[in-house]
């Protein structure tokens, strides 16, 4: 039989969760239960902002909304402190752009934060300066293109 958590939000709305996860911190791994700190739902998504007893950091759980029973499910974990490395790219490139390269790199972060409309519209412009920089470098003589 599943167990389920009820976790008050305010003093009038409850939200039930799976009980059993999660069940290790994502950052620190031991086998702990972690503690709920906040929450932001939208939709059938919520997210928990948390804190492990053990290792005292904190993360963002993921819950997806079960349609047959209303129940939070566990999804994933979002730690929101750690950057991401940025993707290199060769020295031509670099040469060429530098805002193309701070452009994209942008963007990417995005998309791993899951703005899907932002990071397209990035990946756009990105690719816009780097053809536009292109362009602008050949003509210009006192540059030299490979």
């Amino acid at each position: 039989m599943q167990q389920l958590k009820d976790i008050k939000m305010g003093w009038r709305h409850r939200l039930r969760f799976e009980s059993e996860s999660p069940i290790e911190c994502p950052l620190c791994h031991k086998g702990v239960k972690v503690v709920f700190i906040i929450h932001s739902t939208r939709g059938t998504i919520s997210q928990l902002f948390m804190m492990c007893p053990l290792c005292k950091d904190t993360f963002i759980g993921e819950y997806v909304q079960s349609s047959r029973d209303d129940v939070y499910y566990f999804k994933e974990f979002h730690d929101y402190k750690n950057p991401r490395s940025e993707k290199e790219f060769s020295q031509n490139i670099k040469d060429i752009s530098e805002n193309f390269v701070l452009i994209y790199n942008e963007a990417e972060s995005a998309e791993e934060f899951g703005l899907k409309q932002i990071c397209g519209g990035g990946y756009r412009k990105a690719f816009e300066f780097l053809i536009k920089d292109y362009l602008i470098k050949k003509k210009s003589p006192s540059l030299k293109m490979e």
